[in-house]
């Protein structure tokens, strides 16, 4: 019944703001004052206007996607009921649980549109890329100055001391893992690219972020999106294009490789490979401590800004978005959010098969798996940015020509 007043392009700058706050201005709050626990997110409230705004003046259909819906309804209806009985018993704190069940429903109502083409159109893919760019040219020009900002209650912090290279956001893995993200974006919509130079450039220009952040785990990860790319290149080649292609890319492959290694290498005394970067003992120790207390801990740990004491270091997660998420807020609600990360990918490789969409996944867990690289402030971003690139029609019009 509002259709008629609310004009459809209103869910398309909605969002272009989502990414525009994510990537330029991700504030959030937080009332325990602590980095790890967000109330809320910037993010989160333009995802809900979208929502708003969608069911308001957009065609919507049940029965697109109808089986993945219902598997996400039951687990979300699962993930609350246990994170409201925890939260109410134990801790005492929804931030989380409220921030990821907006962001799981923005996407279940992205889902529902059927004309996703319409929704994200030409103009919101070219306004990703050019946002993406800005970024991080900025990034790259604040690092310059060793200044790191962050937007967070009432404050804008900068601090011009700081060493990590890590933008916008807490820790230089959460910018790696986006970086990470954008590259796979950018390869799947590359035919958005003005020419060949521009789309160069601006991977060109993300993987020197990727190298600057000093994350191993995510500049390994982005050989996979590449990897992908060649090998569906390769299967729609003719044999003598294979071997053409394949002589020319391995010298780079190697190269790229090579390089690699010895940044790893030049670590060997504190991160070694035998442990993952000290991955192992850190998995171990917390695994331990997720079981003994199976509530979760978010309260007693992160809310006091406590660190776990290791042989020679310490730590205040568990190096893994997903045992942090059974560590914080108890084993059954960690679980159904494994699942929930489960259904994504397995639906969308069952919907847009390939060897690049199972490699964009395979890159995007590496860091996820590895490193604190995902907090809820980027969620909605991150399940946008999956939207686009594995559920969104991919058909050619007018406008999508340069």
């Amino acid at each position: 019944m509002f259709a008629q007043y609310i004009p459809k392009r209103f869910a398309n700058a909605m969002l272009k703001h989502l990414v525009a706050v994510t990537l330029l201005f991700p504030y959030f709050y937080t009332a325990t004052n602590n980095y790890y626990c967000h109330d809320f997110t910037l993010a989160n409230f333009f995802a809900i206007l979208t929502m708003v705004f969608i069911i308001t003046s957009w065609k919507l259909d049940l029965k697109h996607n109808s089986i993945f819906l219902a598997g996400l309804g039951m687990l979300l209806l699962a993930y609350n009921g246990f994170a409201t009985y925890i939260n109410h018993t134990y801790h005492h704190w929804y931030g989380e649980q409220i921030n990821t069940t907006i962001a799981f429903l923005f996407f279940a109502t992205l889902l529902m549109v059927k004309d996703s083409h319409a929704l994200v159109d030409s103009s919101v893919i070219r306004s990703v890329i050019h946002v993406v760019v800005i970024s991080n040219v900025l990034s790259l020009w604040f690092y310059s100055k060793h200044t790191k900002i962050m937007f967070m209650n009432d404050k804008i912090l900068i601090d011009k001391t700081y060493s990590q290279y890590s933008w916008l956001y807490y820790h230089k893995s959460q910018y790696a893992f986006l970086l990470v993200l954008c590259v796979a974006f950018f390869v799947v919509h590359r035919k958005y690219f003005r020419n060949i130079f521009t789309y160069l450039l601006s991977q060109g220009l993300l993987l020197v972020c990727l190298y600057a952040s000093d994350v191993y785990t995510s500049m390994a990860a982005v050989l996979l999106i590449f990897a992908g790319q060649f090998l569906d290149y390769l299967l729609k080649s003719k044999w003598w294009q294979k071997l053409i292609v394949g002589l020319a890319a391995s010298p780079a492959f190697y190269l790229i490789l090579k390089t690699l290694l010895e940044l790893i290498a030049e670590n060997r005394q504190t991160r070694t490979l035998a442990t993952l970067g000290l991955r192992i003992p850190i998995w171990q120790a917390f695994v331990k401590l997720i079981i003994e207390n199976p509530n979760g801990m978010v309260d007693d740990f992160f809310g006091r800004n406590k660190y776990l004491v290791l042989e020679n270091f310490r730590t205040t997660n568990c190096h893994n978005v997903f045992l942090n998420h059974m560590f914080n807020y108890s084993i059954p609600v960690g679980g159904i959010f494994v699942l929930l990360f489960a259904l994504l990918i397995l639906f969308s490789i069952k919907r847009n098969f390939s060897f690049l969409t199972i490699f964009i996944w395979g890159a995007l867990l590496i860091p996820l798996s590895f490193d604190h690289s995902l907090m809820v402030a980027e969620l909605p971003f991150l399940l946008f940015m999956v939207y686009c690139m594995f559920f969104r029609e991919q058909k050619t019009t007018k406008k999508d020509t340069p």
